[in-house]
């Protein structure tokens, strides 16, 4: 994928990005470490009940695009596609005629963020920031506060994640 799918070298975009945040591109090695193996991109591995790709994790996101009226691309679940998403839904509010389309928008915007993005991407995103990879880490730090910005304007959820309501309960609670 465009935003650190499976491929051993960054792609182009990255260093564009990269470039933007003031940060050196990165190589195929810190790609391959900080963006590919560990910590995996993918909602379905932190927010799954086996913690793999796929699965039940997978199709809720799935699920998100196909409600939109969208056919998913093949990793609907990675951070990259998730990001540019939420951005395109953010576009298409401001560009709504109407209040009722943006009313809509708004609602599946902050649907995103708050079942999708913000119930994992930032513990995701504060361990890429702290591998010490000097290429990722501020991506990771502007991608954590673009999110923080976000959920502080948007409305909060009235219950936690459905991913967060089903999950088994912590190990502490479970040997108590």
């Amino acid at each position: 994928g465009a935003w650190g799918g499976g491929g051993a070298a960054p792609p182009r975009q990255w260093a564009r990005g990269a470039e933007g945040v003031g940060a050196p591109a990165p190589t195929p090695a810190e790609h391959r470490g900080g963006s590919v193996f560990a910590p995996p991109p993918h909602a379905a591995i932190h927010l799954g009940e086996d913690g793999k790709l796929g699965g039940e994790g997978l199709d809720r996101v799935a699920g998100f695009w196909r409600v939109l009226g969208l056919t998913p691309p093949a990793d609907p679940d990675h951070l990259g596609a998730l990001l540019m998403l939420y951005a395109e839904l953010g576009d298409a509010e401001a560009a709504a005629h109407g209040g009722p389309a943006r009313t809509r928008l708004r609602r599946a915007r902050e649907a995103l963020l708050w079942e999708h993005l913000w119930s994992w991407a930032p513990g995701y995103l504060t361990t890429v920031g702290r591998l010490g990879t000097p290429s990722l880490g501020p991506w990771a730090r502007l991608t954590l506060d673009a999110l923080a910005r976000e959920a502080r304007q948007c409305a909060a959820p009235a219950a936690l994640p459905l991913a967060l309501r089903t999950a088994p309960p912590a190990l502490a609670d479970a040997v108590s």
